[in-house]
């Protein structure tokens, strides 16, 4: 199954969602960028159908602040994760992972 799947919500975040996808792919997190351009709403029931764990939301406001909204598909908690430390979200999809 796909670890992570990452919505981007307008063309810039495009481009940081690649950036993002390719160094999680380098830290073997099986990663998805949904270029679809469907609402929020219909990306998360997308990813969970497609038995995804994790959906990162990328809009304006996560590039300005720098930070991602992290979703649990599995019990629908949410955290924020720097877009910089991404060995910090490495470490949180892997360790959530492994108690499965």
């Amino acid at each position: 199954a796909l670890t992570l799947a990452i919505v981007p919500l307008d063309d810039k975040a495009k481009v940081k969602a690649l950036q993002v996808a390719e160094e999680l792919r380098a830290h073997a997190v099986r990663t998805l960028v949904d270029f679809s351009g469907k609402k929020l709403k219909q990306a998360i029931s997308s990813a969970a159908e497609a038995d995804v764990e994790w959906l990162l939301i990328l809009g304006e406001r996560e590039l300005e602040t720098g930070k991602g909204a992290l979703k649990y598909l599995k019990d629908g908690s949410q955290t924020e994760v720097s877009l910089d430390e991404l060995d910090v979200l490495v470490h949180l999809l892997n360790s959530r992972h492994t108690k499965e």
